[in-house]
C-alpha cells in the first residue's frame, strides 16, 4: 500500500473536524489520500514487541480524536 510500511491503519475524524493530517508523530508517518487519513508504522528504531503497535496508535488517535477505520 505505500513505501513506509506494510503495516497501515486507516483512521477518520471523530468529529469530522480533522480532515487532512501530514508528518510524523511517534513511530507513525500521517497522510491523506482521497480525503482519507492512513497512519503507517515506521519506527525510528526497531521494536522488540510489535503488539504494541495499535496500543501507541490507540494513544495518538485518542489525542487528536481519531478512531482506527480499519487495518
Amino acid at each position: 500500500m505505500s513505501k513506509y510500511s506494510k503495516t497501515a491503519f486507516q483512521l477518520k475524524s471523530v468529529d469530522g473536524n480533522l480532515r487532512a493530517l501530514r508528518g510524523r508523530i511517534g513511530d507513525f508517518i500521517f497522510r491523506t489520500r482521497n480525503g482519507k487519513i492512513f497512519a503507517f508504522y515506521k519506527p525510528t528504531r526497531d521494536r522488540l514487541n510489535p503488539d504494541a503497535i495499535p496500543i501507541h496508535l490507540r494513544e495518538i488517535a485518542t489525542k487528536l480524536n481519531l478512531e482506527i477505520v480499519k487495518r
